[in-house]
């Protein structure tokens, strides 16, 4: 299995993972009134998608779709149950953006209101080309 990550919605920043040379810093996921407000601080991510001790494809899909996370006697399903609803409903950016509530990691704790849906990392919190980026721009050959 491979690493995934988002950038912060309020500063663009790639949520590095504790494999990454880069190392972690503490990200939230701010959750919505509609279930219960705060937010889930993460201060190690290790970059599986768990925040906080949550799945956040799992919290996505319960906010979004609650019927398909719950069994049949209507208690909810585990993270690991509904994980995979939320990869099919919020993996790409566009889709994710479009969810009534998709997810926002921010770098500061911030209400879940006022932060923007979170993009994907192309770097997977861990693939950095800190080359290139050491060099301001300029091609390295």
């Amino acid at each position: 299995m491979g690493f995934f990550s988002w950038e912060t919605s309020d500063t663009g920043k790639s949520i590095s993972n504790t494999y990454s040379s880069r190392g972690t810093f503490t990200v939230y996921v701010p959750i919505p009134k509609e279930f219960g407000g705060g937010m889930l601080k993460e201060d190690s991510y290790e970059g599986y998608g768990v925040f906080g001790g949550r799945d956040v494809y799992a919290l996505v899909a319960q906010w979004n779709f609650p019927e398909l996370c719950k069994d049949k006697d209507g208690e909810l399903k585990s993270d690991d149950d509904c994980r995979g609803i939320g990869i099919e409903i919020a993996c790409y950016d566009y889709a994710n953006a479009n969810l009534k509530y998709p997810i926002k990691i921010t770098e500061r704790p911030i209400p879940y209101e006022e932060a923007l849906p979170s993009k994907n990392d192309q770097w997977q919190g861990y693939f950095y080309d800190d080359e290139e980026e050491e060099s301001d721009g300029e091609e390295i050959l």
